[in-house]
């Protein structure tokens, strides 16, 4: 019996030590635990949360999409009249930099693809004119990566009305010789693409047809053939052959529907 009692105490004794023990443990880790409770409940979402996010981006998906696939069309003609534009604009801005020529040649060989690609005279002047000149990366080094315009195409007979543009003059009617440069995925010839819409610039900015003539203005027209009716989403990127003043017409300035 007396052992009976001493093994019971002694029980009794050890389970009171182990709750000492654990009571200690908890009370030291519990700051650290309610801390990172915290941490884990503002980092993350219930499930009742996420299914109502969830809800909330379907509901605004079905709402939006289709006002976003009938802008992405327009988006892509806008984009492209961006970039003609621009590059009109640091075809010019390269000539009177450097007081040299630049010339921004445009070809349509490739069906429903405009390439423009500027070119400047290496020596400043127009010494090396004809097409073998123009032909030659050391005369005519490329002012940068061309520019291509996919599913777009020239087409002269397009104009606006406010401002008026049947005058204005067009790359085609160019006198600046027909010329071919290599322009990496495009072209069946060997000796490169075909360029033969110019649009000349001096050492003053100013932008010439004929090479002989600075024009009043130039006009460069463009429509998307894919996707759209004829002339459904024609724009026309306006440049001043005198100051450089450089306009994007569309239609509510006149360009047909």
């Amino acid at each position: 019996m007396l052992f009976l009692h001493h093994w019971i105490k002694a029980g009794i004794s050890s389970r009171i030590l182990q709750r000492s023990e654990n009571r200690n443990a908890t009370s030291t880790a519990r700051p650290f635990n309610r801390a990172q409770a915290r941490r884990a409940s503002s980092a993350g979402f219930t499930l009742a949360e996420l299914i109502v996010v969830i809800g909330i981006v379907l509901t605004m998906s079905a709402l939006t999409g289709p006002a976003i696939r009938s802008l992405s069309g327009a988006g892509t003609v806008n984009k492209a009249s961006e970039d003609l534009a621009r590059t009109v604009e640091l075809a010019r801005s390269h000539a009177m930099a450097n007081q040299t020529y630049v010339r921004l040649c445009i070809s349509d060989e490739v069906a429903d693809t405009v390439v423009m690609l500027p070119i400047f005279s290496a020596d400043g002047t127009l010494d090396a004119d004809t097409a073998a000149d123009m032909s030659d990366v050391k005369k005519w080094p490329a002012m940068n990566m061309p520019l291509i315009l996919s599913q777009f195409s020239m087409d002269d007979t397009i104009n606006a009305t406010a401002p008026s543009t049947t005058t204005d003059q067009l790359p085609s009617a160019s006198n600046i010789a027909m010329v071919r440069r290599l322009v990496r995925g495009f072209g069946t010839d060997a000796a490169g693409l075909r360029f033969n819409k110019f649009i000349q610039f001096n050492p003053n900015g100013e932008a010439r047809i004929d090479k002989g003539i600075t024009a009043r203005y130039i006009k460069l027209a463009l429509n998307k053939t894919k996707g759209y009716g004829k002339k459904d989403n024609a724009f026309i990127v306006r440049l001043s052959g005198v100051n450089g003043t450089i306009n994007v017409l569309r239609k509510e300035n006149g360009l047909p529907n």
